[in-house]
Formats: C-alpha cells, structure tokens, sequence
C-alpha cells in the first residue's frame, strides 16, 4: 500500500512544473502573436470631444502621423497636428471612477505653425504640464491640466537670445 504523502510534489518538482508552464506560455504568445494581425497604430477623430472634432476624420495611413500622444502615468495629451488643436484625458483608477476629458484647446496658428510645432511633457516636478515649442522661433507655451478638466494656457514667450 503507497502512502499518499509520498506522491505529493517535492520542491523541485514544482519548480519544474512552474518553469515548463511559463515556457508553454511563451511559446503559445509567440505563436499568437505571429498570427495576430498587426494592431493599427491610427486612432480615429472620435478620441476627442464631439465639440471641437465633428468631421475632423481618422488618422490617415502613410506620411507624416495625425496625432501625437504623449503619456504620463494615467494621463495623456492627444494633439491633433494638422488642427493645431490639443485634449488632455485622465484614465480612471478604479471601475468606479470615470475618464475625464478636458476641453479642446486650439493652439495659436500664427506662433506654433502645425509643421513647425513641438509638443513634450514636464515629468520632472510631476505635473500635468504640456510645453509647446517652436524651435525655429524661440516661442514657448505650457499648457496646464486640471482635475476638473480645465486647460489653462500660459501666456506665448519668445526664449530667443536677447542681445
């Protein structure tokens, strides 16, 4: 008569099963992601409010990309290049919560020309701001988020060298 305690899995042979497992599991993702159809990188129009985008289209395929998306923690900015226009959204922490959408900001045209034009985040001191830069000209703007959904833009400066 066997004992059941002596067919209970020793250490090793749990680790044995646990590393066979995990190599099955990459293996099996590999194989679906090969299989896969390649996700599109494109986002519709439909990213932002219904307020300002009506008709503005999908990304287009090819050539210079429509948007930009610029990420930090839960939150990104979408720029909408060609309109020069800008939505901040915060993602939710919990199924309780829901995604807050700011208001469209449309960008000043005449001292950030959309082809011209650079977006970055400041993550250094951990804020919601958004500069926008055109190096060809030395002009700067920041653009703040609100929790509330807010887009505060600062004022337009030019950082050229003064003489």
């Amino acid at each position: 008569m066997t004992n059941p305690n002596d067919r209970r899995a020793g250490p090793t042979s749990r680790i044995t099963r646990g590393a066979l497992l995990v190599a099955l599991g990459a293996i099996l993702g590999a194989a679906a992601s090969r299989l896969a159809p390649e996700a599109s990188p494109d986002f519709s129009a439909a990213l932002f409010a219904a307020e300002g985008f009506a008709g503005a289209g999908s990304a287009q395929g090819g050539g210079e990309p429509e948007y930009e998306f610029l990420t930090f923690r839960r939150n990104i900015w979408v720029v909408h290049k060609p309109s020069a226009r800008i939505q901040f959204f915060m993602f939710p922490e919990d199924e309780e919560q829901q995604l807050v959408r700011s208001r469209v900001l449309q960008i000043d045209a005449a001292a950030f020309p959309p082809e011209l034009t650079r977006f970055q985040l400041s993550e250094r001191n951990l804020t919601n701001f958004l500069w926008v830069l055109n190096p060809t000209t030395g002009k700067a703007q920041y653009v703040r988020a609100g929790r509330d959904g807010v887009l505060e833009a600062s004022a337009i400066e030019n950082l050229t060298k003064q003489e």
